[in-house]
């Protein structure tokens, strides 16, 4: 969705004037005139050059540079050595900028991580790294410490699994049966050509890589499917163990830990863990997601220190903070994109136009909306 809403931009671009896009260039000021903001500076093939009108910040979050001088290592310093999901662009220039105009911050020590960062085989301690969204763990993913075991609630809450995974030792597999190989058999193939997931002929051939007994493999597996088997057989009855979501679980090696398993899908038997072809990536927590940022209002207009607005200033996106809260739902990010992406254009061409468009140098239905239209 957000390639198709660039891509319509660029298209506008090329056929109107009603946008210009310009690549590859550094803002590094905000112009202010009586503590407003009317324009920025930036630099382009070493010449500066200057745009007026009202600024959106939108530059993402601060979790893809962890320098000395860094947002991230000032705030969340034991992360400075945590790997990223985020690209090297994501070092929060937006929270720098804010600051020239006196933007408030908020939450930034609200760094969130994903369990399942893939590590390159050829590039073990590379900095950046690829997730392996939730998707292949719903799909019947086990994860799996240094001795094979299981260790967590695979669809369980994020804070969980990280939990654990700080109470276990690596490396950490997430292993994927046939069955749930074929649900994602696209990704999969994809991460094994960029060496980011290896394909076992059997069972029998991941236990050797792992150093470790057969038939602890074939045990994990087969105390997972007895688990499943019990939820069926006995699902009217209370499990042993406290589940997610209020349930309770019969899986003993999450219910132990105080998060129960209780959604399977694509169970595999011990019986046939010998023979079964896997897919196995190994896998690390990463940098995902900021919470915290520039702090806005309800029409996306970034606030000073006393919670007033700057006006001509505006911000959306991981820029921002307070939107979500300490944990945010991996599904909500790009809604917070769009919607206060929305709000902010909105709200600067209210801005630029007047609060009755007295200013509007065209009509408004031009811009698809009607003349009451207001900020949400």
């Amino acid at each position: 969705l957000p390639y198709a809403l660039i891509q319509m931009v660029e298209k506008v671009a090329e056929v109107s004037d009603r946008a210009r896009l310009v690549t590859k260039a550094e803002v590094f000021q905000l112009l202010l005139r009586d503590g407003k903001v009317v324009g920025c500076e930036y630099k382009k093939s070493g010449r500066s050059s200057k745009e007026y009108g009202p600024v959106v910040l939108c530059t993402g979050g601060f979790g893809g540079r962890s320098g000395v001088e860094s947002v991230l290592v000032k705030h969340r310093p034991d992360l400075a050595h945590c790997p990223t999901s985020n690209c090297e662009q994501c070092s929060g220039d937006g929270l720098k900028l804010g600051a020239q105009a006196g933007a408030r911050t908020i939450d930034l020590e609200w760094v969130h991580l994903h369990p399942t960062g893939l590590v390159n085989e050829d590039d073990p301690d590379a900095q950046r790294k690829v997730l392996a969204g939730e998707c292949f763990r719903q799909a019947g993913g086990l994860l799996l410490n240094a001795d094979g075991n299981r260790f967590c609630n695979e669809s369980g809450p994020t804070e969980h699994i990280l939990a654990e995974m700080q109470k276990n030792s690596g490396p950490f597999r997430l292993c994927l049966n046939t069955a749930a190989t074929r649900e994602l058999h696209w990704q999969c193939r994809t991460f094994i050509s960029r060496k980011l997931m290896k394909c076992y002929a059997s069972g029998t051939d991941l236990a050797k890589d792992m150093k470790i007994p057969l038939q602890k493999l074939i045990d994990v597996h087969d105390a997972h499917a007895e688990a499943f088997r019990n939820s069926l057989k006995r699902g009217n009855e209370q499990g042993p163990w406290p589940g997610t979501n209020g349930r309770t679980s019969w899986d003993e090696c999450s219910g132990t830990r105080g998060c129960g398993k209780c959604d399977f899908r694509n169970v595999l038997v011990g019986s046939r863990v010998a023979e079964e072809p896997f897919h196995v990536a190994i896998v690390t927590p990463v940098i995902l997601y900021c919470a915290g940022g520039i702090q806005i209002n309800s029409h996306a207009e970034v606030v000073d220190e006393h919670g007033k607005g700057i006006l001509g200033l505006y911000a959306a996106g991981e820029s921002t903070g307070g939107i979500h809260g300490k944990q945010a739902l991996s599904g909500n990010l790009l809604l917070d994109c769009l919607v206060f992406g929305r709000l902010a254009a909105k709200s600067a061409c209210r801005y630029i136009f007047g609060e009755d468009d007295e200013f509007r140098p065209c009509p408004l239905q031009t811009f698809g909306a009607s003349k009451n239209d207001g900020p949400a």
